[in-house]
């Protein structure tokens, strides 16, 4: 119930100052085409040009769960249907991630306000995976620390490429690696760390799976999580933006802490009840998605 309501509040605040704004740019040339809102943005006050960029970055800021406005994304992800989860984390993200660029498109492109909030999210929310000891709160940190990097790589004006990789990447982990824990909580009816492990050797299938998501997410070589971090460095370091480029990096490396405490806690730990010795691997309805 707490999470509902703090989905709703915070939906309710997202799609106002959205609605406020879409009529802030009609109001100048009458129009609310992609092709015009340039041209009604210029003919707006200084005033109400900062107005109207607040208020979409609000809505865009609540819809990605940017650190700060992402008080209902975590009790969202944690209190949603298990396989729900998945569809939330790796699709209806991706609409705050398509608003942000017909923003920075089409409008206006607030360049150091993207590049600051970005990089606080994917440092802020790397460190509050790290202490989490629920799985499904940990993806749902992980998964803003993501965002957080499409975020900042759109602070740049050629790192359209890199932000749409990585939004590509991010669905295909996430998906991956929620329906993963959705099944370990499936068969075993926990999800945090500290009731799980041992179970490498009664699901193997679904820690090879697993093992291939967390490759991904910390940007290691060779799957394509390496190459849309690359992208999003290369993109960073051609900007000069060479400050934003050293935190994006820092917080990429802490994401290691958080991936292992994910691979450990579930499957590589001492089993912490004598129930999970007869667990055994989740069916084919689990597998078969995740391969």
């Amino acid at each position: 119930k707490e999470a509902l309501q703090k989905y709703i509040i915070f939906a309710m605040t997202s799609a106002l100052s959205l609605f406020i704004a879409i009529l802030m740019l009609y109001s100048t040339e009458h129009s609310f085409l992609y092709t015009d809102a340039k041209e009604s943005f210029s003919a707006m006050s200084a005033g109400m040009q900062i107005a109207f960029t607040g208020l979409m970055l609000l809505a865009i800021f609540i819809k990605l769960g940017t650190i700060g406005f992402h008080y209902w994304l975590v009790d969202a992800y944690e209190g949603s249907q298990n396989l729900f989860t998945p569809f939330l984390s790796g699709v209806v993200s991706k609409m705050g991630v398509y608003a942000l660029i017909i923003f920075v498109v089409h409008i206006t492109q607030p360049a150091y306000v993207l590049a600051v909030m970005g990089v606080m999210t994917s440092i802020i929310a790397t460190f509050k995976a790290i202490q989490e000891d629920s799985a499904k709160r940990l993806l749902a940190y992980s998964s803003i620390a993501q965002l957080g990097y499409i975020v900042t790589v759109l602070a740049v004006a050629d790192g359209m490429g890199a932000a749409l990789y990585h939004s590509l990447i991010h669905t295909a982990v996430k998906l991956l690696l929620f329906i993963n824990v959705a099944g370990i909580i499936y068969v075993t009816g926990r999800s945090k760390f500290s009731e799980l492990g041992g179970l490498i050797y009664r699901m193997p299938q679904s820690f090879v799976l697993l093992l291939v998501g967390i490759i991904v997410l910390a940007g290691m070589p060779p799957l394509a999580g390496f190459a849309s971090k690359f992208m999003i460095y290369t993109s960073l370091l051609d900007a000069k933006y060479l400050l934003i480029l050293a935190a994006v990096m820092f917080s990429s490396a802490s994401a290691f802490l958080y991936v292992y405490k994910l691979i450990y806690g579930i499957y590589l730990g001492h089993p912490t009840n004598k129930k999970l010795e007869s667990v055994k691997e989740v069916p084919l309805s689990f597998l078969i998605p995740q391969y």
